[in-house]
Formats: structure tokens, sequence, C-alpha cells
């Protein structure tokens, strides 16, 4: 029902996570080389705990900033066949990326009352409603109130958002890739058209980068083709970068 589109081992290349039915894992399809997947839902831990949820609504997003992307989910089932001893509401789930494509399904009540309630979830989508520079989500349930999440964690690393628009490319950048430098490593996003589950994400792409205080460098493939460079770029800042343009436009400096 829900699939998310992000880079789960941190190797430049984008992955896909599908969520299943009841009783079927869901599944991390890993991109190995341009265009190759291979099925790494066991290599990554997320068998056992997902074979007995039905899942919707799905997004990777980077919780704590630390520049390995998480999975956030939601689950619920499609009968009442709780007389037959299945579950009908399901709890939410959030795993957290351990590095490596390597993911824990975290439960503490740290997470928040949200994810300790059994319901019926639906659709999902990311953003940062209160431009904090942290990711969150929002989220539809049947019968249920709709419900906007807050990242409230403490201790995270730094990080970057780019904002895109094209002009030789279709405007919202979709398809574009961003590369950003650091040391020893190159993280990247891709903007994604849609993913979830009946929902459209924030037209942003978050990067965390940890402990990293400097970027090295930023480079942007355009869908048009065009590749563009941007040095000097600040870390906890929101930037603007227009194609064709030689300069980004700072938006925001985040605390």
């Amino acid at each position: 029902m829900g699939i998310a589109a992000g880079d789960a081992d941190a190797d430049g290349l984008l992955d896909f996570y599908m969520t299943n039915y009841y009783r079927e894992t869901n599944t991390l399809y890993r991109q190995v080389t341009p265009d190759i997947f291979v099925d790494a839902t066991q290599a990554a831990n997320l068998s056992d705990s997902t074979t007995y949820q039905l899942g919707f609504g799905t997004q990777f997003l980077d919780a704590n900033l630390d520049g390995l992307q998480d999975l956030l989910s939601v689950n619920g089932h499609v009968e009442d066949l709780t007389a037959q001893g299945v579950p009908y509401q399901m709890r939410p789930q959030f795993m957290q990326n351990r590095g490596q494509g390597k993911f824990q399904e975290i439960s503490s009540p740290a997470l928040g009352d949200f994810f300790q309630k059994a319901r019926l979830g639906r659709g999902m989508a990311r953003l940062d409603w209160n431009r904090d520079g942290l990711e969150e989500a929002a989220i539809s349930s049947l019968d249920q109130p709709f419900a906007l999440l807050k990242n409230t964690t403490g201790k995270h690393g730094h990080r970057l958002v780019v904002h895109l628009t094209g002009t030789k490319s279709n405007r919202d950048a979709t398809g574009a890739s961003v590369s950003v430098k650091l040391k020893g490593q190159t993280l990247v996003r891709q903007m994604i058209a849609g993913d979830g589950y009946q929902a459209s994400n924030q037209r942003s792409l978050v990067f965390g980068l940890g402990d990293v205080e400097q970027i090295e460098a930023l480079e942007v493939k355009w869908p048009s083709g065009l590749r563009q460079q941007f040095e000097e770029v600040v870390v906890d800042q929101e930037i603007h970068l227009i194609e064709g343009k030689s300069r980004h436009a700072m938006r925001k400096v985040f605390n």
C-alpha cells in the first residue's frame, strides 16, 4: 500500500521500502548498482517486526539528523477480523537506522503518545511544519482525528535544508538529485514526485549532517541534464537553489 523512497544504507543510491499485507513482511528493495535492486529485508532486520502488520503510509526521514534515514510507518487492517484473533487497529512503527543499512524498531514511550496507541493508519506525508529543520509527519487514520506529529528530538545533528526551483526542468524540480560532500562521505537526496500513501510531501530535501560543521561542496543534477556546483554552503541553513543561477538564496538560519 505504501512506498518510501530514500537512501537506506547511505551509499548514494535510491532505495525503496514498501508496506504489505498482514502476515507478509514489508520489503526493502536496495539499489546495489544503478537500476539493479535486491530484496534486502532480512539483512536490514525488517522482517520480524513487520510480518504481523498491515502497513499503509510510510516515509524515510532522518529523525535525529545523524545522516542516516530512519523509517516511519502506520498500520491498520482493512477488515475487522478480531473474532479470528487478527488485530484490527495496529500501532504505528518507528525503525531507527543503525547504519550499514540495518534498522531496529524503537517502541519506547519516549517516542510519544502517538506511537503507543493502536489505530487504523492510512495516509502519511513528510514535512517540517514548524520550520525548525527537523523532519515531521502528517498522518490520517480511519474514524480518528488527523495527526500532525512534532519532532522534539533534543540531541540532534547539524542539517541543511534545500529547496529547488527548475527553469529548463519542471518547476518543481521532480527528479533532481542533490549531493552534499562532507569529510569522507557524500550524501545524496532526490526530489520525488510522491511517496508515502495518498500524500504529497513538502518540496524540500533535508540533509542530516551529524557533527559535521562544514560542507565541502554541493552539486545539483537537474532533470534537464544541467549540473551545478555550489561552494561555501553553511550548515544549519535553509537555502533555495534556482536552476541556472550560480548563487543560492539563504532563507533561514536554524538555532
